[in-house]
């Protein structure tokens, strides 16, 4: 089962403009400004647009995985 983040709002990253390639089961391949990035599940905030292969729109994801990964603009 694919367990997306249901934390703090005030934690969380929104990126604008994404586009969901692939995804396994624990991870999603997303493309962020032309580049392919693979983001957990785990990282992703219940409610983002952006939670399967196929979906274009707002990822939202947490505020610190954005920032370790250099996704928190």
């Amino acid at each position: 089962m694919t367990s997306f983040w249901d934390g703090d709002e005030s934690e969380t990253v929104v990126i604008h403009g994404v586009d969901a390639r692939r995804e396994t089961a624990l991870a999603l391949l997303v493309n962020i400004d032309g580049d392919d990035v693979w983001i957990p599940k785990s990282q992703i905030v219940a409610g983002s647009d952006v939670c399967e292969a196929g979906d274009s729109g707002d990822l939202e994801i947490t505020a610190w995985f954005a920032e370790k990964e250099g996704l928190d603009g």
